[in-house]
């Protein structure tokens, strides 16, 4: 399919562009592409401190012509502003991602994660195991 993970973030993001514009058409899956809409306007318009929500806000208002809090209607400026964010290098995707590629190799993705305790290091710096 690709040889890089540059070139998997850019399929992502394409796949992504094309579930946005498919929105009922019956191009292309319209729940998602619907989703898609609600998920981004709510992360540009959110009040998240994080440095991926900073950014996407600071994007927006580069696509945007004023200041103002983007509205629901302003979905073409909320899409951009996020495929752009999302399209940068160490910046983690989430659902809406995860979907793009299990739809691009046709395969489920699961992701799995683990919290495990934290061990104070003592005596050493091995990784806090003395």
């Amino acid at each position: 399919m690709c040889g890089s993970a540059a070139e998997v973030r850019s399929l992502v993001i394409s796949t992504m562009e094309e579930w946005a514009t498919s929105k009922g058409d019956g191009s292309g899956p319209a729940s998602v592409g619907t989703r898609m809409s609600e998920a981004v306007g709510a992360a540009v318009r959110g009040d998240a401190g994080d440095a991926t929500s900073l950014a996407l806000r600071d994007a927006y208002k580069r696509r945007s012509s004023d200041d103002r809090v983007p509205t629901p209607t302003d979905d073409d400026a909320c899409l951009g502003a996020y495929l752009e964010v999302m399209g940068q290098s160490g910046v983690y995707g989430e659902r809406l991602e995860i979907e793009a590629l299990a739809s691009l190799v046709r395969a489920p993705v699961h992701v799995y994660y683990m919290i495990t305790p934290v061990q104070a290091a003592v005596g050493g710096s091995d990784g806090g195991n003395g």
